[in-house]
């Protein structure tokens, strides 16, 4: 009843007087009172110094209740500071019940033994707290503090059926005063309040709370008995109230000054389109992109070399992991020398094999045919396993694609008579199905320039109203959509365009550059600014040198065996793709070479013999062939380099008179 007389007082206030502005003080106080439940933390057995045989007191609840005096203090419109003191209780009830075996009747039973623990607890309390208000709704939480005024005990342990020894139901049953209780008890405590008015001038106010109240430490000694509380009440608060008049309206507004519209100028706009050509910023006037691409073949060496009686892959060719060979390409290989491309030679072979899924290889593994690996099978066997685990492991291809084979000495063995040939003789040959696939590699490095670079747009608003909305865009005559840009209102003054290599057309075409402005008329009106678009490509081999009118391309994709100058299948077929690519008019000079090892005069033969072997197979205008016994364009110190000086370079000289 009290509630609902405070709501109906509280839109009464809100009613009146309408014109009187009340400013309240800045400070209330007023009483408060509570009454909830405890809950107090159990654990613990005894007080100490206190007998008892009780194993454990649970955790338990009893009501408590509060009472005092209250300050507050307005910090702004939101906040407060509060400060209350007052007095708490705090007692509690424990029990805990056990089984234990005692005399009835000269009998020992199983009876109940209950144990009883009950405290009360007074205290002088104080609280400061800082709150925060939203409307009629307050907030706060802060220190709260306690000095006991009065703590006693009632104690006693009894049994039924039975008795105890001494042949009563009851035993250490104990009252006094609760022990080691500290001379202050802190806490934490928080609450939420609404405030109603009771009278008429706004200065008495009654606030329903709902306060929570969480203590630190043990009440008694080192137990960990604490307690949180619950507190569900009121406070009444008194505050003062200052009355003032408004202060006067202000004059009202003077009337109006018209004023005679503007003309409507017209819509105009213009476009501007710079690129940065040579460090400067200059009028664009075209477009160029250029897309050159220079190639270089290699031939593959299909050997992998092994170390005397080792079948473990030597550390100078390269090993990937799964991820690398995953993202491998043969374009990572265009920096490297032909040596270190030839060290990805089991990489290659894995790729080959991973892109084409119908292929499978033979990995033929051979001895030296000397010293420890003369007729050893076995060796040559391992060697080949080695290369087939890392296929299958590191490039996932299947066991059924892959073939080992052995042999006591390649069928097309190097002189065994010299270290050198031992070493080219220790070896696993990498035979594909299909060979012609795994003869030369043709690395592509693409050069792309695209001129401006950068290219800057600079749309104008000449004249007429505000900007409704505007789109700045590039076209090609093709219709390929390459900038689009557009806005509301503000337009951008300044707009950049970097040309995208992947977006622009790769034949000849014209970019046409549009403005649009729609103002706030809904009026429309355009700018445009078209230029050539030139496309340029080219591919340029890295064998080719220009001097002059003339154009030299050499050609040195031909491997000979140890002592060999015929033209196996391999090289026939790539002998026969490099002749079509001669041109009648072409001038050819031939040169032949070998490895440094072996006679001077019988390499001075082979070079030459390798040579004409050649000449006679091309057949066309040769000015001259010659042999070069010694060749040192590769390393003679490892089997691959000397592979590749055993070979024949072939020059073709187009152009000129």
């Amino acid at each position: 009843m009290i509630i609902y007389s405070a709501f109906i007082q509280k839109h009464y206030i809100q009613a009146q007087n309408q014109d009187t502005i009340r400013i309240p003080s800045d400070i209330s106080y007023g009483v408060y009172s509570g009454i909830g439940p405890g809950f107090h933390s159990g654990g613990f057995s005894k007080f100490q110094g206190i007998p008892s045989c009780c194993p454990i007191y649970d955790a338990t609840s009893a009501l408590g209740s509060s009472i005092g005096l209250l300050f507050n203090k307005r910090l702004n419109t939101g906040s407060y500071l509060s400060v209350r003191t007052g007095f708490n209780g705090m007692g509690a009830d424990f029990t805990a019940e056990q089984l234990q075996y005692v005399n009835n009747n000269g009998n020992i039973i199983n009876a109940t033994l209950t144990h009883t623990l009950e405290t009360s607890l007074a205290l002088v309390s104080g609280l400061l707290s800082y709150g925060v208000n939203v409307k009629d709704i307050c907030i706060d939480a802060g220190y709260w503090f306690g000095i006991p005024i009065s703590a006693t005990f009632y104690q006693k342990e009894t049994v039924f059926p039975g008795t105890f020894l001494n042949g009563s139901r009851i035993r250490n049953e104990i009252s006094g005063s609760i022990p080691e209780v500290p001379s202050v008890i802190h806490g934490i405590q928080a609450g939420i309040h609404y405030s109603l008015p009771l009278n008429n001038q706004g200065t008495l106010f009654l606030s329903p709370e709902l306060i929570v109240l969480q203590t630190f430490g043990s009440i008694s000694g080192t137990l960990g008995w604490n307690t949180l509380q619950l507190r569900g009440g009121i406070s009444i608060l008194w505050n003062d109230i200052t009355l003032q008049l408004p202060p006067p309206l202000p004059p009202p507004p003077p009337p109006p000054i018209k004023i005679a519209p503007k003309p409507i100028p017209p819509l105009t706009v213009s476009l501007k389109v710079s690129g940065y050509i040579n460090n400067q910023i200059q009028p664009l006037s075209a477009l160029k992109v250029e897309e050159i691409v220079h190639y270089e073949t290699q031939p593959l060496l299909p050997y992998i070399f092994f170390d005397e009686m080792q079948s473990s892959l030597p550390s100078r060719y390269k090993q990937l992991n799964t991820y690398q060979a995953q993202v491998f390409s043969e374009q990572e290989l265009v920096p490297l020398q032909t040596i270190e491309r030839y060290y990805h030679t089991i990489n290659l072979a894995g790729k080959k094999l991973k892109d084409n899924p119908e292929l499978s290889i033979e990995l033929r593994g051979c001895a030296s045919g000397s010293g420890n690996e003369k007729n050893n099978k076995e060796i040559g066997r391992q060697r080949s396993e080695t290369i087939a685990s890392y296929l299958k492991n590191i490039w996932n291809i299947p066991s059924h694609r892959i073939r080992i084979s052995t042999r006591e000495i390649p069928d097309n063995p190097s002189n065994n008579s010299y270290q050198e040939g031992q070493a080219e003789n220790r070896r696993v040959e990498l035979i594909l199905s299909d060979p012609s696939l795994f003869e030369t590699i043709v690395l592509n490095d693409t050069i792309r320039a695209i001129t401006p670079s950068k290219v800057i747009i600079e749309p104008k608003l000449v004249s007429g109203p505000s900007i409704r909305q505007w789109r700045t865009s590039i076209l090609t005559e093709s219709g390929q959509n390459q900038f689009d840009s557009n806005g509301i209102f503000q337009l951008e003054s300044m707009l950049e365009w970097k040309p995208d290599f992947a977006t622009l057309p790769r034949t000849k075409d014209s970019l046409i550059f549009r403005f649009n402005v729609i103002d706030s008329l809904s009026r429309s009106m355009s700018a445009y600014w078209n230029i050539p678009y030139d496309y340029i490509s080219a591919r340029i081999s890295r064998n080719t040198l220009q001097k002059g009118t003339k154009q030299l391309k050499t050609y040195s994709l031909i491997l000979f065996d140890f002592d060999k100058a015929y033209l196996d299948p391999r090289n026939a077929r790539l002998l026969s793709n490099i002749i079509k690519e001669i041109p009648e008019d072409a001038t050819i000079s031939i040169v032949g070479a070998t490895d440094i090892f072996g006679n001077e005069d019988r390499n001075r033969q082979l070079a030459q013999d390798r040579a004409n072997t050649v000449g006679n197979t091309i057949g066309l205008k040769t000015t001259s062939i010659k042999g070069i016994p010694g060749y040192k364009k590769y390393p003679n110190d490892v089997p691959e380099g000397r592979f590749y000086n055993r070979t024949v370079e072939i020059t073709v000289e187009t152009g000129g008179n």
